[in-house]
């Protein structure tokens, strides 16, 4: 249920709970006017007028400041609520209802401390132990709030607090997943994982992944004999298993292992790892670091025979900020034949109507090499920027679309030779969601004209179930 859900019953039941204030409010009209006008959300800012009125001639009357209290939280004017709340604290009830409040402000720090502070007197207090639930929940803590929906629900039944506590760990089903992936060039480079993973949880803060796929890698090599390049392929296997874990309220931590066998190319063990921090101002920091092999860390087949391999450091950030989306990722790549590889990347989404989604994407890159290698694409530099328009539209049967077309320029440096030129890219998407199911089939097509012309297409296919 969400806050302003939760605002709304906690308005109906209070209204059935007005009782008349004591002394001079009894028979003062003002009151008994505003007391008529809660009942409808438009006219709740002219109860609070009329609340204010009297109790600038009767500042004691708490009865009467806890209601204009509710008016201003129910009109969404939360903070000036918490101010009245606090002057009347000494009030039975209103120590809970100003928690609350303070919850549906998003002060979910001020509001754990102001629930516990009621659950160390009264630990069976069930209306305390929802609340704080639903801040553990609103704060990203599933394991807590899972812990205090199973205590408030064993002390009193609520059909709210029962739905949410069923959403809550809806979200943490076991998952089959089958995905996948190819990337192919005009430099004659091909590579495709397929295959399958699955999800489970430990308990709500430790997620374990298994995953199994068949890797496929073509590409053109020397021939030893004749020195002609001839095309040749390899088949792999890669097997991986990964563990992401709630740490706390603000930082996540992932780890994972994977094998991959060739029947030609090396074997090897890599891992993978992100520290992961989402300050409380929205977004989130990350930090990753782990190992790769020439699959993923180059774009040629050569490399991979080779046994090119890379340890690899990086930093991004992400925010939403509305009708704005920032990211940033800069990273460091040292490969095993002593080449670094520095690359930083940054991107602006603008959404240019609020009805629709449509939006404007600028992106900029740049990367470079400390050597030069006969085996793998790396450039001395290589800076490029893009702009691009993209538009999703929801369709009927639970189906999701997404198109982007785009243009930009760049330039190459290598050898102390130097190019430049246009490049263009376009990308669509299809998705679908019902129920426990879930698909997306993307493609991603680009030109970039440097030396020469340079082509990279890519499609990923991904079906997902949870249970």
């Amino acid at each position: 249920m969400t806050r302003l859900a939760l605002v709304c019953l906690w308005a109906v039941l209070a209204l059935t709970s007005i009782a008349p204030s004591a002394g001079a409010s009894e028979v003062d009209s003002r009151v008994t006017q505003a007391d008529a006008l809660l009942g409808d959300s438009s006219g709740l800012e002219r109860a609070a007028q009329l609340y204010r009125a009297y109790l600038a001639e009767h500042p004691q009357d708490a009865h009467v400041r806890q209601r204009l209290a509710r008016a201003l939280s129910w009109s969404g004017q939360l903070d000036a609520a918490i101010d009245e709340y606090q002057q009347i604290l000494h009030v039975p009830g209103v120590e809970i209802e100003r928690a609350e409040v303070l919850s549906w402000a998003g002060r979910l720090d001020e509001a754990r401390r102001a629930f516990d502070a009621i659950l160390e007197r009264d630990p069976d207090n069930a209306r305390a132990l929802r609340g704080l639930a639903r801040v553990h929940r609103w704060a990203g803590r599933p394991q807590p709030a899972d812990e205090n929906y199973r205590r408030a629900l064993d002390l009193e039944e609520d059909d709210a607090a029962r739905a949410e506590w069923r959403e809550l760990r809806a979200g943490f089903r076991p998952r089959a997943n089958a995905a996948g992936h190819y990337r192919g060039d005009s430099e004659g480079y091909d590579a495709s994982r397929f295959g399958g993973s699955a999800d489970t949880f430990l308990d709500l803060r430790t997620r374990i992944q298994f995953g199994l796929y068949q890797l496929i890698a073509r590409g053109s090599v020397p021939d030893p004999v004749s020195g002609l390049n001839e095309v040749r392929s390899d088949r792999g296997r890669e097997a991986r298993i990964g563990f992401e874990r709630s740490l706390s309220e603000r930082w996540t931590g992932a780890f994972g292992v994977t094998h991959k066998h060739w029947r030609n190319a090396p074997d090897r063990w890599l891992a993978d790892s992100r520290l992961t921090y989402r300050p409380a101002s929205g977004g989130s920091i990350s930090i990753l670091a782990g190992r790769r092999d020439g699959f993923d860390a180059t774009d040629s087949y050569e490399a991979l025979l080779a046994g090119i391999h890379a340890a690899h450091l990086g930093v991004s950030y992400w925010r939403d900020l509305g009708r704005v989306e920032a990211f940033a990722t800069t990273e460091w790549m040292r490969r095993s034949d002593d080449n670094s590889r520095y690359s930083g990347y940054g991107s602006l989404s603008f959404r240019l109507l609020e009805a629709h989604d449509l939006r404007l994407r600028l992106d900029t890159s740049a990367a470079t090499n400390t050597h030069n290698s006969t085996l793998y694409y790396d450039p001395d530099l290589d800076v490029s920027s893009l702009a691009a328009i993209a538009y999703g539209l929801k369709l009927p049967g639970g189906f999701r679309t997404r198109a982007e077309a785009g243009g930009g320029y760049g330039k190459i440096r290598q050898d102390g030779d130097g190019s430049q030129g246009p490049s263009l890219s376009a990308s669509f998407l299809l998705g679908w969601q019902r129920a426990a199911w879930d698909a997306q089939l993307s493609a991603v097509h680009s030109i970039s004209q440097r030396a020469i012309r340079y082509k990279l297409t890519r499609f990923e296919l991904s079906m997902a179930r949870s249970f």
